[in-house]
């Protein structure tokens, strides 16, 4: 048996494509992990009935803290030889300690490279010791397994320990994909960047607006991100003549669903810019923030997200300092 540890619409399509690369003959089992009901609304359109059962595993405060004790008859009871997670921690951290077998971390966007960065840091806090708490309630969650995990991703990373890494190059959503008339909108993905890349609203409709210059008269729709409020997006960007759009599925599946191509792809740093991008072809660009606007504490990420962006040859328009 396979097991499959996911919480994000991204991880199940990285789930997916995984299960369908490295086929084998025992059941694929998919645990999801989630909150709220739009969390589950957020996958029911990509799940398909390929997985021998689906467990759900709703985050309460009861369960945050007796997990051990709900998974312990799935975990002792099944022969696993092989764990999918999407992020590392916590229920995730501990079912992969439990197993002991082979562990794979489905790509989750732009966490994957700060995570790889992470790994090479001897000060990192992926490394603290587990808590009094988790060691009484039987919670392992000790992290130090990610110093032999296998990264099944589409960034082209190097590890700090040596650990495997698989590309993921979408097999199964391209082994779908028929040729799609061009169009004459620019689709833009977006993202909450106040507080995690620029310091305020302000900042962020200043980048729009320069976005919104660059193309001109041609038609923007805005992508919504599912951690967006729809309301207040479009209340925002109306005023700069920019739509906004929420798509039932992940861009990498609403892409495939959409009667056409979009003239181009754009975003700041989104993942999804450089999947899209190596899924369909199609024109991408990213509008790179100057990095004296950038939150100071996060910078060495998002440069490096723009390094991996160059990687793939998609072109990165800088935008002007914002005052």
């Amino acid at each position: 048996m396979r097991l499959y540890v996911i919480s994000s619409p991204l991880q199940l399509i990285n789930a997916i494509e995984a299960r369908e690369r490295f086929p084998h003959s025992g059941e694929d089992i998919l645990i999801y992990i989630y909150r709220e009901q739009a969390d589950l609304d957020a996958v029911s359109g990509i799940l398909d009935k390929q997985w021998a059962e689906i467990k759900y595993f709703r985050l309460t405060a009861f369960t945050r803290l007796f997990y051990p004790l709900l998974l312990r008859r799935l975990l002792e009871k099944n022969t696993i030889g092989r764990v999918y997670i999407g992020y590392p921690y916590n229920i995730r951290a501990h079912i992969a300690n439990v197993c002991d077998v082979d562990t794979w971390l489905l790509d989750d966007g732009t966490f994957t490279l700060w995570l790889n960065e992470e790994l090479s840091k001897a000060s990192s806090a992926l490394w603290k010791p587990p808590s009094i708490v988790d060691r009484l309630l039987g919670r392992r969650v000790d992290l130090s397994y990610l110093n032999s995990i296998v990264f099944f991703t589409a960034y082209d990373i190097e590890t700090p320990q040596s650990q495997v890494v698989v590309r993921n190059d979408f097999s199964r959503i391209k082994s779908q994909i028929t040729e799609k008339p061009a169009g004459e909108e620019v689709l833009f993905i977006g993202t909450p960047v106040e507080g995690r890349m620029l310091p305020s609203l302000e900042h962020f409709l200043s980048a729009m607006k320069q976005v919104r210059a660059f193309y001109g008269q041609r038609k923007i729709v805005y992508a919504l991100h599912r951690h967006e409020d729809e309301k207040l997006r479009q209340a925002q960007l109306k005023p700069l003549g920019i739509s906004t759009v929420r798509f039932d599925t992940p861009l990498e599946v609403a892409c495939y669903e959409r009667g056409d191509a979009p003239f181009e792809i754009a975003s700041f740093t989104s993942s999804a810019l450089g999947n899209l991008h190596d899924i369909y072809d199609f024109s991408a660009r990213s509008f790179r923030v100057p990095e004296q606007n950038l939150i100071s504490e996060r910078k060495e990420i998002f440069n490096t997200l723009y390094a991996d962006l160059e990687k793939r040859q998609i072109p990165i328009t800088t935008l002007s300092a914002i005052n």
